[in-house]
């Protein structure tokens, strides 16, 4: 009896979710996308040269929970910028950085889309001065953001609606914007996290504000690329805004599924070229994960049959608890989802975000298929589209990010 009464209720629950996301697609079916604000950048910067803020420091605003100038006074660095768009707060001590022969293809497509702005961006390989810097993270995060949402089959009417319904929001989903903070020190970086967190982890953290709930992204030197490395700033930003990104379209960090967790923000990261950021909360790289093409090596362990099993980390409760083979097979994994199983992200994210249930519950709910069944799909999947031949396939990108002609889209 119980069980036929679990099973009605899981069907109920389905329809449930199915029925509003109708009704949510019904109320909204032009997507709505931020554009990408180019202008918005040059009038909302505050730089610090010495013990002068050129514009005034904006007044009443919050940081980390404290007064924007108190927080921004605290830093005793002698330049600092400060910039504000629609989405997201930088503040950044990092130095100029110089375009190299190495710089990611993604960087320079959004140099290129600032070159109006900024037209020595036009040259081969120019120099980002000090005041450019969090500029350029700031657009190319935005850029991240709206994929992400594409993916997630959100835009910005989702937030409005759930500011409404909710009252929280209206960026996605937290009271605050989005805060990244870019130090060219460590030591500087250890002295503000200690006294504007309480925490302070070596290569970085990820904090959430609790009193005008922010999420914060605090971020010394790339330890692999150094604090004038251009790609290894990109790289850590993507793949730690990726996990901020991912926590707010679930809202409650603690029902994300940590294999999406760390899949996502390797993918998102990936994207940007064969970099490896194995951010704070996971576990030590693996000697197979520390450089150089995934997919070739993804595929050959499950060729081989020594792939881990779905069951053996599709319970685990935080990034701590999987060893760095697992980062590599949560890469493809996340890969064959956005690929091949991506209208099921959103109901999938809504009914954790929104219902009471187990994880593999609310798996099967949306998928309607068992993990197991779900995983040998994804494994025969990789054994085909990760040769030679199937990675050059690969190399465009999902449909979900394409627009009507197969062509990324990438002006907003």
């Amino acid at each position: 009896m119980k069980t036929i009464l679990a099973a009605c209720l899981a069907v109920l629950a389905s329809g449930v979710i199915s029925g509003v996301i109708a009704q949510e697609e019904a109320k909204s079916p032009v997507k709505r996308y931020p554009k990408l604000p180019y202008k918005a950048f040059i009038s909302k910067a505050v730089g610090k040269t010495g013990t002068l803020w050129k514009p005034a420091l904006p007044q009443g605003q919050k940081l980390l929970d404290f007064d924007l100038v108190e927080v921004l006074e605290t830093l005793r660095e002698r330049k600092v910028v400060y910039v504000e768009t629609d989405y997201l707060k930088i503040v950044s001590t990092v130095p100029p950085l110089k375009v190299t022969p190495t710089t990611r293809p993604r960087i320079k497509e959004s140099m290129k889309m600032l070159s109006a702005t900024y037209p020595h961006f036009k040259g081969k390989y120019p120099v980002i001065t000090r005041e450019q810097v969090p500029h350029l993270f700031a657009f190319h995060c935005h850029r991240m953001m709206v994929d992400a949402w594409k993916i997630f089959g959100s835009d910005m009417s989702t937030y409005e609606q759930y500011f409404r319904d909710y009252k929280h929001g209206p960026y996605m989903r937290q009271k605050g914007k989005f805060e990244i903070y870019l130090f060219a020190r460590k030591k500087t970086y250890f002295t503000f996290a200690d006294r504007f967190t309480g925490r302070c982890y070596t290569d970085g953290l990820r904090h959430r504000a609790p009193v005008t709930d922010v999420l914060a992204l605090l971020l010394p030197p790339s330890p692999s690329g150094g604090v004038k490395s251009i790609d290894g700033w990109t790289s850590v930003i993507i793949h730690n805004f990726a996990h901020n990104v991912l926590m707010s379209e679930i809202k409650n960090s603690y029902v994300i599924p940590t294999w999406l967790d760390i899949g996502f923000a390797h993918w998102m990261e990936r994207r940007e070229g064969d970099y490896n950021t194995y951010c704070f909360d996971e576990t030590g790289d693996p000697p197979q994960f520390t450089q150089g093409d995934w997919m070739t090596k993804i595929r050959m362990m499950v060729v081989a049959g020594r792939a881990p099993d779905f069951a053996e980390f599709f319970l685990c409760k935080n990034l701590a608890e999987v060893d760095g083979t697992i980062h590599g097979i949560c890469y493809g994994l996340a890969d064959y989802i956005i690929r091949e199983r991506v209208e099921g992200i959103k109901p999938f994210c809504y009914i954790r975000r929104e219902s009471k249930g187990t994880l593999r519950q609310h798996f099967r709910q949306v998928w309607q298929e068992s993990p197991e069944t779900f995983w040998e799909r994804c494994l025969e999947w990789i054994k085909v589209n990760y040769t030679k031949k199937g990675r050059l396939a690969l190399k465009e990108p999902p449909r979900v990010l394409q627009d009507a002609k197969g062509v990324e889209v990438q002006k907003q």
